[in-house]
């Protein structure tokens, strides 16, 4: 019977510093991984995980875990900088170089798969976009990389994410921040991801192996049934009890604000999917209706109150359906909790696309925060004995930039955006069909994750 060797312990290239640590991390990320290299929306053409990209992550996943250790953005600031590096500021004498030194070793560059195909429409003999046969990436995920309608050639050559990529992770930093390390790992491991768009379930990782020194150490993987108990424990050893972050940045609290689905263990692919595709149905499929009978209809009329609000606010009647009675129009945008920008067309209404994004930085910039990062992350979790599971987790943080929220094209009626529902509109029709009464969206999607 042939046997395969044990795999031999990585060369480690110990730090002959005191105090000083080094390991080996081996990956392999369980989703594709979505751009990440030296061009917009394209893995690295050389190495394909960058070491400055990781550290970048590493970065964020230690403010959403350490960060509540100071009283404000300024000591924050200087206790990153001193461990993950500062660029040099004139008259800044904190500036330097990172006390941890990260080396990233690509095991395997994986293969390319290419999410959408342009091919001849049948009816029209047009160019028509549509999901390539085959792809494993749901395309209401990767949307970004569908090609522009106007640029669409039959047979074009469409943007691709990479599918079974492997890398290791040499890491050395000194014992004295052993656990400012240690917890930004465990967080980027958990609820992160490698390359673009983790937040949607891209570039998940699986820590298959690790080795500190010349020992091999054990990875300590939940169990499947088991998944916000056992994060929630391990996660007491990475944030102090009375931890209080400085106002504006996003963390982890204490009690995970998580769902796990689905429940039995699937594939990560399939985990993902089942996510990504509750998303789209909560978003966008389930709260469409016929318009003469009200039942729910993919193509139909949207029973969020966004499209009825820019007819408002363009001096145009709202649409609802026929059989509805007394409808109350919530004159906000609560789907911009998703994150921003976020994009609303009317093509029926001949009004074309409106962008409802961050307000300017001050009445007087021409400059907006026209970006925020979304607080829900949905991605499969590598579990214990080669299981895997799917989680929706919200990042607690600022839900909104701090100037507020702005239409960005030019309307007759200019009245504020807001967002945030009451709970008299969320148990009001017709958002109550979709929110239940709940007037935290996110909340409501996880509600609805069952």
């Amino acid at each position: 019977m042939n046997r395969k060797n044990p795999p031999s312990p990585p060369v480690v290239k110990k730090d002959e510093r005191p105090g000083w640590v080094t390991e080996i991390r081996k990956y392999k990320i369980i989703t594709p991984l979505y751009g990440g290299g030296e061009e917009t929306q394209k893995a690295d053409s050389v190495t394909t995980v960058r070491a400055t990209e990781v550290r970048g992550h590493l970065r964020f996943w230690w403010r959403a875990t350490r960060g509540g250790l100071f009283s404000d953005l300024k000591m924050l600031h200087k206790a990153e900088g001193k461990i993950w590096g500062s660029a040099a500021v004139e008259k800044e004498k904190d500036s330097g170089p990172s006390d941890v030194k990260i080396v990233v070793q690509t095991h395997s560059k994986g293969e390319e798969d290419k999410p959408f195909e342009v091919v001849r429409s049948k009816k029209s003999g047009k160019p028509n976009i549509q999901s390539r046969p085959g792809s494993i990436v749901p395309s209401y995920a990767a949307f970004p990389l569908q090609p522009k309608k106007e640029d669409a050639i039959v047979g074009m050559e469409t943007l691709a994410v990479r599918v079974g990529v492997e890398f290791a992770l040499e890491i050395t930093y000194p014992k004295s921040i052993e656990k400012d390390v240690q917890a930004a790992l465990w967080a980027w491991e958990t609820f992160g991801g490698i390359g673009g768009r983790t937040r949607r379930g891209f570039g998940a990782l699986k820590l298959d192996e690790r080795w500190v020194e010349d020992q091999k150490v054990p990875t300590a993987l939940p169990q499947a049934g088991q998944v916000k108990t056992e994060l929630e424990k391990q996660l007491k050893e990475y944030l102090v009890a009375d931890a209080k972050w400085p106002v504006g940045v996003p963390h982890i609290a204490h009690i995970l604000r998580m769902k796990v689905f689905p429940k039995n263990p699937v594939s990560p692919i399939q985990a993902w999917r089942n996510l990504i595709e509750r998303y789209q149905y909560f978003r966008q499929f389930g709260a469409r209706v016929d318009k003469t009978t009200g039942e729910q209809k993919n193509q139909g009329l949207s029973l969020w109150p966004e499209a009825n609000v820019l007819r408002a606010r363009l001096k145009r009647p709202a649409k609802w359906p026929e059989n509805m009675s007394a409808p109350q129009l919530a004159d906000k945008f609560p789907r911009a909790a998703f994150g921003l920008p976020i994009l609303f067309h009317l093509p029926h209404d001949g009004d074309g696309t409106f962008t409802v994004q961050g307000d300017k930085l001050s009445p007087t910039s021409e400059k907006s925060y026209e970006r925020l990062a979304s607080r829900l992350i949905l991605k499969p979790l590598a579990c214990a004995n080669d299981q895997y599971v799917g989680i929706a987790f919200v990042l607690h943080g600022p839900p909104e930039p701090p100037t507020g929220l702005q239409i960005k094209e030019t309307l007759p009626v200019q009245k504020p955006v807001k967002w945030k529902l009451e709970e008299s509109e969320a148990g009001s029709e017709p958002l109550n069909k979709i929110l239940h009464g709940q007037p935290d969206v996110l909340q409501a999607f996880l509600d609805f994750l069952n």
